[in-house]
């Protein structure tokens, strides 16, 4: 008899503790049901949305899931607040090798001949650059485009550096608007126009 007694009793703190167990290893504050996203009360065990039984494994997962996606969250935000910076070194390189290439196309087939293929050459880059940067959903792909036909030596090194680092943004091409772009653009072009006309 008193094994039987027994044996009652100690299941019954058994399932005591598991109870307390399962309390404990519940959130103590209001949580987002795993099915369906209803925001439930701490002791809730069956979601009043979806009358779904909460599972504790789920929860956790969750909440696991949400804590490694935060600083992944937080280091794409900050690398969307970085801006890319003007290579300077790749202009002056690409500015000497665009200066020598036109020195060399003007001996060889002479002004008109030589602007023509240089002309050609920056086309093509204008073109690459702009489905290079709809190919990586760049902002503004056009505006890099158009600046690389007009300012090729400016713009192009600037783009070869823009689309290595894809969160980063450029505020003088993508930040403001398109007329003042454009009028910043002609400006320059012809200040170089005619600071290459004497040179000449």
């Amino acid at each position: 008899m008193n094994e039987e007694t027994h044996l009652p009793d100690s299941a019954n703190q058994e399932a005591a503790g598991d109870s307390a167990v399962s309390a404990a290893a519940f959130p103590s504050e209001p949580f987002a049901c795993p099915n369906c996203g209803q925001m439930l009360a701490p002791e809730c065990r069956v979601c009043v949305a979806c009358h779904q039984a909460i599972d504790l494994a789920l929860i956790n997962a969750t909440s696991t899931q949400a804590a490694t996606s935060q600083p992944e969250a937080a280091n794409r935000a900050a690398a969307a607040v970085s801006r890319v910076p003007f290579p300077w070194v790749l202009f002056f390189a690409l500015l000497l090798v665009r200066l020598a290439a036109a020195g060399l196309a003007e001996r060889r087939w002479g002004l008109v001949k030589a602007e023509l293929v240089l002309g050609g050459v920056e086309m093509l880059c204008a073109v690459w650059v702009f489905y290079d940067a709809h190919h990586r959903a760049a902002p503004r792909p056009f505006r890099w485009a158009f600046g690389t036909l007009l300012l090729w030596p400016i713009v192009f090194p600037w783009y070869l550096v823009r689309r290595k680092t894809p969160h980063a943004v450029c505020p003088f091409i993508e930040g403001m608007g398109m007329p003042i772009v454009l009028l910043v653009l002609l400006a320059l072009g012809v200040v170089i126009t005619l600071i290459r006309g004497p040179l000449k």
